[in-house]
């Protein structure tokens, strides 16, 4: 039994992504970073539900992760552009420079960041309960007078601050721009030097077939949009799958069974995240890397929360989303180092802490109760296996009997 299940989402390829700040320090060695962070970190998240114990575990890793930094004395810049770790995912506005926010630096700019983070420091402490009034003084002396008078609800401040920000940083960039424009429409000096400072740096793009012929795009957005246009052809074909006769299927071979507590410790997480070094983040916001560099006390804390969930029988909304990216398939790239948007392969990319619980299950010195149950789903009988035993390789030759005998498959 085989079918598709087709999900229809909307898209913008003008949205551009709210990333999240980095924070694994490049110039300082891994050994030493983890240290500071074990003797840094607070395991104190309280027992309240899946959602908020999430949030409050990424915030303190991402704030004793910014308090390390600091004491190290190594710059932990925050541009106003970026969200937290592991919130869900946030798409600027149109027409907002993400990447130039990063480079203003006027002394207006800098009083509207200290305040937008003192007003989001404020909303935590209204959370916990443990509130300073010397804060909220300092957010009321600051507060600008071409403004309103603050509103009783916070996240409204904070909203409003963030607009004056965006403000502050579209005025700076058209500053900038005229001053730019009049310097090359002068044509001296100034002129030469940009020019010669920026040279053109052909990239790769990507090619399409329309009407017999092979077209380059012109840029990122159409080639987003070739992207889209070819995969939505797949993604979107008519559906073979009859959903009676599949119940009916099911009912008759199927099985099902429940997954078994599985106790992850801190080491098993430890173990799981240091593979992950240097690969991709999730939406998240968390890499690899970063994850990599973690103490085993930040991992014990982590467990526990597992266990929490286990028992509530919920998970985290973070992990429940996705980004794709579209890499080129091996040795597929035309002349001119153009690729067809067939021979783009789209991979989904999930959060790193999710992946590192999914690895921890699946890996272990004995069968651990993911792979166990996975042997149950598939009616395999076993008298014994080895050690760090591979999931993959024990259940490609049974899927491949069942496929063959027709019986129903689900994953």
């Amino acid at each position: 039994m085989e079918g598709d299940i087709c999900v229809h989402c909307d898209y913008d390829l003008s949205a551009k992504m709210i990333g999240t700040r980095g924070l694994h320090p490049k110039n300082i060695g891994q050994a030493e970073w983890t240290k500071t962070l074990a003797a840094m970190w607070q395991p104190d998240i309280p027992c309240t539900d899946t959602e908020q114990e999430w949030q409050q575990f990424n915030s303190q890793v991402e704030r004793t992760s910014v308090q390390a930094a600091r004491r190290l004395g190594l710059q932990c810049a925050a541009p106003p552009a970026f969200r937290n770790k592991g919130s869900e995912p946030a798409f600027a506005e149109n027409g907002i420079d993400l990447n130039f926010q990063c480079t203003c630096r006027t002394f207006r700019w800098r009083r509207l960041v200290k305040l937008l983070g003192r007003i989001k420091e404020f909303r935590r402490q209204l959370v916990t309960e443990k509130q300073q009034p010397s804060l909220l003084n300092n957010i009321l002396r600051t507060w600008p007078r071409d403004l309103p008078q603050h509103s009783c609800d916070w996240s409204v401040n904070e909203e409003i601050i963030r607009q004056k920000l965006q403000d502050e940083v579209e005025s700076t960039r058209q500053e900038r721009f005229r001053t730019w424009q009049s310097k090359m429409l002068a044509a001296k000096k100034d002129a030469t030097k940009w020019l010669q400072g920026h040279k053109m740096i052909v990239s790769s793009s990507l090619s399409y077939d329309q009407n017999g012929e092979t077209k380059t795009v012109f840029g990122p957005t159409e080639g987003l949009q070739k992207l889209h246009d070819f995969w939505n052809r797949i993604w979107t074909r008519p559906s073979t799958m009859n959903v009676d006769e599949s119940l009916n299927m099911w009912q008759q071979f199927g099985v099902s069974h429940d997954l078994q507590f599985f106790a992850l410790n801190a080491e098993d997480l430890h173990n799981s995240a240091a593979r992950l070094k240097g690969s991709s983040g999730g939406v998240d916001g968390w890499s690899g890397s970063e994850v990599a560099a973690w103490p085993v006390e930040i991992w014990q804390t982590y467990a526990e929360l597992l266990c929490r969930w286990q028992e509530r029988r919920q998970w985290p909304q973070a992990w429940q989303h996705m980004r794709q990216v579209h890499i080129p398939k091996h040795g597929r790239s035309l002349a001119g180092g153009s690729v067809h948007v067939a021979d783009m392969r789209p991979i989904a990319v999930q959060s790193v802490l999710w992946r590192v619980v999914a690895s921890a299950i699946t890996r272990s010195e004995e069968p651990s109760p993911g792979v166990v149950w996975i042997l149950r789903w598939l009616l395999w009988k076993t008298t014994s296996t080895t050690k760090k035993v591979s999931c993959l390789r024990l259940t490609i030759p049974k899927l491949s009997t069942m496929w063959r005998q027709s019986l129903p498959l689900v994953a």
